[in-house]
């Protein structure tokens, strides 16, 4: 049954999904599973499901006005599922679920970010500070303290060890995305847009690209 029902906030197929007894995962509750046959906890439930024991076999669209495809899972499989496992292998899942993810150790890295002065109107690239740290979730822990954003345009890092192949292809990416911001920057001011306007556009996305690029964004 195609469609999308904006009352609900999810195709027709999702409602109907939902009238079968098959949801989101955020959306079994303790007492729609223990309905449902589950025994266990939810917090059991949740890890077999991640942990890819009870799969998903069908997405609808939800999410309101978003339309996200979005995975739906049937407890009925699961109690089946988890029926069939001896009682030893019961146990494993149960303490596997209880076992806090390790935390990320992290990599080590050293390279320089820009120093700004002035104000937010008015900022004055100062010079550059060199620095080491750990990478560790997208951010640089500094060593001195602190943290800054390991994307971000006015930094440059590179793995302190020997890098792996996927290291240097992101660290490549990165590079490779400011350079395209730059070539945008470019193409739009040959094409008449004012340096003024780039910097005002999207809540001043290409602010920090215009700066790097020498241009002079200080206010009268």
């Amino acid at each position: 049954m195609a469609g999308y029902d904006l009352d609900f906030g999810m195709s027709n197929n999702a409602i109907d999904a939902y009238s079968n007894g098959v949801r989101p995962l955020s959306r079994w509750t303790v007492e729609l599973l223990r309905e449902g046959g589950w025994k266990e906890t939810r917090t059991l439930a949740m890890y077999l499901a991640k942990s890819g024991f009870w799969p998903s076999f069908e997405w609808h669209h939800s999410g309101g006005t978003w339309f996200n495809e979005v995975k739906f899972y049937d407890v009925e499989y699961l109690v089946e599922r988890w029926d069939d496992l001896t009682e030893a292998e019961r146990d494993e899942r149960r303490g596997a679920a209880k076992c806090k993810p390790k935390a990320e150790e992290g990599r080590k890295v050293s390279g320089h970010f820009t120093i700004w002065g002035g104000s937010r109107r008015r900022p004055t690239k100062m010079g550059q500070q060199e620095f080491t740290g750990i990478l560790r979730g997208g951010w640089i822990h500094l060593d001195g303290g602190g943290r800054k954003k390991a994307s971000g345009n006015h930094i440059q890092w590179r793995y302190s060890e020997e890098r792996t192949w996927m290291e240097w292809v992101q660290e490549l990416t990165h590079e490779r995305a400011f350079e395209e911001k730059k070539k945008k920057v470019a193409e739009a001011i040959a094409s008449g847009a004012t340096v003024d306007e780039m910097s005002r556009f999207n809540n001043g996305f290409f602010r920090p690209t215009l700066i790097a690029m020498g241009h002079d964004l200080t206010e009268d």
